[in-house]
């Protein structure tokens, strides 16, 4: 018997998204990057970003900007209690 057809979430530029089931994807990734994080429960979030915003000077504290807005991003998730370990 054929499964069901799976939907897949496209996440926009500048977005990030949170599923039970890992139906997750993204298209015209080149100019971006992706940020997939695997939680223990193996609940999935993916985050998308400008690649300037990465690394448009070269600095340290770019990336660091990111990664704390990515961590603000799984505290807003929590505070809506989705299910994150």
């Amino acid at each position: 018997m054929a499964l069901p057809p799976v939907n897949i979430h496209d996440v926009a530029m500048q977005n990030y998204a949170y599923t039970l089931t890992g139906e997750l994807g993204t298209t015209g990734l080149s100019p971006c990057v992706a940020v997939i994080i695997l939680f223990s429960d193996r609940t999935i979030m993916m985050e998308r970003r400008s690649d300037i915003e990465l690394c448009k000077y070269g600095y340290e504290t770019e990336v660091l900007n990111l990664l704390e807005n990515i961590a603000k991003n799984i505290i807003r998730m929590k505070r809506i209690h989705l299910n994150i370990r």
